[in-house]
C-alpha cells in the first residue's frame, strides 16, 4: 500500500517536471523568434489579459499562460502534500511555489526593463534550479521515506560535474542574451585558432561557452570511468546515455552557429540541456544515497 502511495506521489512530480520542461522550451521558442517584447506591459497584455492570439503575441502570451498553469499546479501540490508525513515533499512543494512566484516576477522584469541580460540569465538560472528541485522531489517520492539526508554522501567528482553542467547552462544563457551567439561563425575553431588573441569580450564569451562544453564532456567521461566498477546496470546505462546526450548537445551548439541561430537547433539545444541537467541530477542522487536506481 505504501509503495502504491509512493508511486502516486512520483507521478504527481513527474507531470510537474513535464510541465516545467515544456515551459522552459516554450520560453526558448519565444526568445528565439524575437517575441520577447511582443507585449510591452506586464502582467496585462496590451492592457488586457485576453489578447488576440496571433503571431508573436500568441507565442509570448502562450508562455505566460503556461507559466500560470505551472503556478496553479504548484498550489495544488502544496495542498496535496501538506498533510503527508514526508517533510521533504511537504516543504519542497512550498519551496517550488515560492520559486514559481519569483520566476514570474523575473519574467515580468525582463519585459518591463526590456530584456537586460543579467535578468534574463537569472530567469534561466532560476528555471533550471526549479527543474532540479522537481527532480529531487521526484526522487524522494520514488523512494518514499526510506531515505533521509543523514544517508546522503557527497561524491566530489559527481558534484563537480553537476556544478559544471549548471554553470555551462548559465554561461550559455548569458552568452545568448548578450548577443554573442554568432560572435564566431567558424566551426570548430575561430579565426584560425582555438582562442584568438586580442578579440573582443563577446568573442571571448562565445568561445568560453564553446570550449567549456568539451570540459563538461571530459568530466562526464572521467566520471563514467570512475563509476563503472561500482555502479549498478541502471546507473551505467544512464551514464552512457548522458555522454551521448552531451555529445549531441555539442553538435547542436555547432549546428546553431552553422545555421545562424535557426529556431529549431537553438531551441533543441535549450530543451536538451534541461533534460541532461535533470538526468545527471537523478544519477547524482542515486549515487549519493547509495541506491541502485
Amino acid at each position: 500500500m505504501k509503495e502504491a502511495l509512493n508511486q502516486k506521489s512520483f507521478y504527481w512530480f513527474l507531470f510537474f517536471w513535464i510541465l516545467v520542461w515544456f515551459l522552459i522550451t516554450l520560453g526558448g521558442i519565444f526568445h528565439n523568434t524575437g517575441s520577447s517584447l511582443a507585449c510591452p506591459d506586464w502582467p496585462t497584455f496590451h492592457g488586457t489579459f485576453f489578447p488576440k492570439m496571433e503571431g508573436e503575441v500568441a507565442i509570448e502570451h502562450g508562455h505566460r499562460l503556461l507559466g500560470t498553469v505551472v503556478g496553479c499546479y504548484a498550489i495544488v501540490l502544496c495542498f496535496v502534500f501538506w498533510k503527508k508525513q514526508n517533510a521533504f515533499l511537504k516543504w519542497g512543494t512550498i519551496l517550488a511555489l515560492a520559486l514559481v512566484i519569483f520566476q514570474g516576477l523575473l519574467g515580468g522584469l525582463t519585459v518591463l526593463w526590456e530584456l537586460p541580460p543579467w535578468v534574463s540569465t537569472t530567469h534561466l538560472a532560476t528555471a533550471m534550479a526549479f527543474l532540479g528541485l522537481i527532480v529531487f522531489l521526484m526522487w524522494k517520492s520514488y523512494h518514499g521515506a526510506r531515505e533521509s539526508l543523514a544517508k546522503f554522501k557527497f561524491k566530489p567528482l559527481a558534484l563537480l560535474t553537476l556544478l559544471a553542467l549548471y554553470g555551462q547552462m548559465i554561461l550559455g544563457a548569458y552568452m545568448r542574451h548578450k548577443g554573442a551567439g554568432l560572435a564566431c561563425t567558424e566551426v570548430p575553431f575561430c579565426q584560425g585558432g582555438i582562442w584568438p588573441k586580442g578579440a573582443d569580450f563577446l568573442l571571448h564569451l562565445h568561445l568560453l561557452h564553446r570550449w567549456f562544453a568539451f570540459g563538461v564532456l571530459l568530466l562526464l567521461i572521467t566520471f563514467l570511468i570512475r563509476l563503472w566498477s561500482k555502479a549498478s546496470i541502471k546507473q551505467k546505462a544512464l551514464a552512457i546515455v548522458l555522454i551521448f546526450l552531451v555529445s549531441l548537445q555539442i553538435l547542436l551548439g555547432f549546428l546553431s552557429v552553422y545555421t545562424a541561430l535557426e529556431i529549431i537547433p537553438v531551441t533543441a539545444h535549450l530543451a536538451l540541456g534541461a533534460l541532461i541537467w535533470s538526468s545527471f541530477l537523478w544519477l547524482y542522487l542515486s549515487l549519493s544515497y547509495g541506491k541502485n536506481s
